[in-house]
This record gives structure tokens, C-alpha cells and sequence, in this order.
């Protein structure tokens, strides 16, 4: 073949013309037609980045990070005002742009590939700075037996969600990814390393079925979304009896806004966020008694600063922690 021939195919199949002409490239062609068929919830350039885990720097408190901190002054004034915490688990990728994010390893540049892992209860970011545009994030909450992901595009201080949300329980994820995170966070203390391989594993699941979401038929039914979404948060707030449980942070969790939430939720289940915590917190009493547990001990488990919170919580509830005994012993 002449020359310039090979050159010419060398260039039509990406590849580089030095390579290609000592290793022919005999491989069959890549089967890209799905990659590059509509995909509902991401683009090219992101799919591009998901598709590729050799482009993703982890960044955890779980072990050594993959990317440095930076020492940005107006950031790390800005988080003062802007950190929240909450007890579900999430993954942040950004798949466009450059920002700046807060994490308890530091203030991260956030660059295509750049992923943040934020354990239970670590402070970081709530929201972004007013300046923030262009970037696009994916943001993956993982609750016990749920997953839900979303896009969101900063700009102006708030937060665009023009894409539809994905729920994914146990059955489409195949595993608990809540509970492998737990083994995650166990092997950080004895071996970083297995927590690393295994920390990689887990997020290389979830964005897999993510991703294979978005090029299924149409997007997830608003009505589906929305049950799996609350019934995600129902669940959530009754694994921890509200301890630590905030209206963003639910809204995290659930791809909502703060009052769509508490719409959504009432919508769903005929009775309001606080009512169910509050349910919630009463069962956890009646079982904290009956396991003998001290009223200082249950009030730091229940989430509240002190026994005599906890007291004058069940006073104004109708009820009291030495009648609650009282039943129990009797029973």
C-alpha cells in the first residue's frame, strides 16, 4: 500500500500513523452505536467521561487523595456561610467546567473526571458560589437499599436540574450499595488499599447503571420517580430515626428541591416530613427502652443534644420516657 494510502487509513480508524504502521490494526471495528445513540440523561462529552474510569481522581477522607487541596481564600470564606451534613452518602462528578467544591480533604478543583466522595455526617459544600457557571455535576446519593442521581448545572449561586432524575433500588443496582460503602469505610482503617479497590468498584457499579438508565427507551415516568424517591426518604429517615436528618439534606438525597419535597412527600404518603420523623422517633424510643438503653444513650442515638431533650421532646408529644418504661416493664 502506498504511503499515502496508509496514512489516509491510519487517520480514518484515530489512530496514530507511526503505531498503525507497524501493528496493523486488525481489530473489528468498536461497537460504538449505542454509546453514540441518543442518550436521555447525558451527552457525548459526558458519556465520555463516564465511560472512561482511567480519567477519574477520587477524592475521599477514606485514604489518600488523588487530587491536591487548594488554599483559596474567598472559597474558604464563602464555607463558612455554605457547609451543611447528612447522614446518606454521595459521589460527585463533574463531567464540565472547572469549580471549586468544598470537602473535608480540602477546597478541589472540580475538572472533568474530578470525583468527590463524601462519607455519612462529612461538612461540605451546600450549594455553590454565585460565580460558578458552565460546570455541569452528577450527583449520586446513596441511601440504604436506594440510589438516586442527578445533574446539576450551577449558575448564579443556584442550582439548574434540566434533566430528568434517576431512582435505582436494589433490584436494578443488583446490590446495597449503602452497605458496601460501610465494608468500604471498615477496610479504611485497616487497609487503605482494599478501601481504595473497593471504593472504585462501587462507583464504577453505580455510574454502569446510571448510564445504561439513559439509553433505555424514554426517561423514567415523573410518577415512578417520584414514589421510588419517597419511598427512598421514608426509608431513610426510619433507618436513622431522624438523627441527622435535614430538609436539604432529604432533598439531596431525593433529586427534589426543598418544598417540592415536602409536597411530593405528602402527596405520596398523606402525612407531612415531620410527622413521619416524628413516628419514627417514637418507634426508636419504644425500642431503645426495650432494649434496657439509658435515656442519655438513646438521646444521642435519636439525635437530640441531651436526655432532657429528649424529655421534653416525648412530653410534647403526649407521652414520657418513665411511662414508655413503665408500659414496657409491665408488658
Amino acid at each position: 500500500m502506498p504511503r499515502a494510502a496508509e496514512k489516509k487509513t491510519a487517520q480514518s480508524h484515530g489512530c496514530n500513523h507511526t503505531l498503525a504502521t507497524r501493528i496493523p490494526d486488525v481489530r473489528p471495528p468498536i461497537p460504538v452505536t449505542r454509546a453514540e445513540a441518543s442518550n436521555h440523561l447525558f451527552d457525548a462529552t459526558s458519556l465520555a467521561v463516564l465511560l472512561d474510569p482511567g480519567r477519574w481522581r477520587l477524592v475521599t477522607s477514606l485514604f489518600p487523595s488523588e487530587s491536591t487541596a487548594l488554599d483559596d481564600r474567598p472559597h474558604r470564606n464563602w464555607r463558612l456561610r455554605h457547609t451543611h451534613a447528612h447522614p446518606h452518602r454521595e459521589f460527585m462528578m463533574s463531567l464540565a467546567g472547572d469549580a471549586l467544591y468544598g470537602h473535608p480533604a480540602g477546597i478541589i478543583r472540580c475538572d472533568p473526571g474530578t470525583c468527590l466522595y463524601f462519607d455519612a455526617l462529612e461538612p461540605h459544600d451546600d450549594g455553590y458560589p454565585v460565580h460558578v457557571a458552565g460546570a455541569r455535576h452528577l450527583w449520586i446519593s446513596v441511601a440504604r437499599g436506594w440510589v438516586h442521581a442527578r445533574q446539576l448545572f450551577p449558575r448564579g449561586g443556584h442550582m439548574e436540574q434540566p434533566l430528568a432524575a434517576v431512582s435505582l433500588g436494589v433490584a436494578d443496582m443488583g446490590f446495597d450499595a449503602a452497605l458496601a460503602l460501610d465494608r468500604c469505610r471498615a477496610e479504611a482503617a485497616t487497609d487503605p488499599r482494599l478501601a481504595r479497590l473497593d471504593l472504585g468498584a462501587v462507583l464504577q457499579a453505580l455510574i454502569a447503571r446510571i448510564v445504561d438508565s439513559g439509553w433505555r427507551s424514554s426517561a423514567e415516568p415523573d410518577a415512578s420517580h417520584r414514589a421510588r424517591a419517597i419511598a427512598a426518604v421514608r426509608e431513610h429517615i426510619a433507618e436513622n430515626a431522624g438523627a441527622g436528618v435535614t430538609l436539604g439534606g432529604l432533598a439531596h438525597l431525593s433529586g427534589y428541591s426543598r418544598f417540592h419535597l415536602a409536597r411530593a412527600f405528602r402527596a405520596e404518603t398523606g402525612m407531612t416530613l415531620r410527622a413521619w420523623i416524628d413516628r419514627c422517633r417514637l418507634e426508636r424510643v419504644q425500642e431503645l427502652i426495650a432494649r434496657d438503653v439509658t435515656m442519655e444513650d438513646a438521646a444521642a442515638e435519636i439525635g437530640f443534644s441531651s436526655a432532657s431533650a429528649l424529655s421534653r421532646w416525648c412530653r410534647r408529644h403526649g407521652t414520657s420516657w418513665k411511662s414508655h418504661r413503665a408500659r414496657t416493664d409491665a408488658t
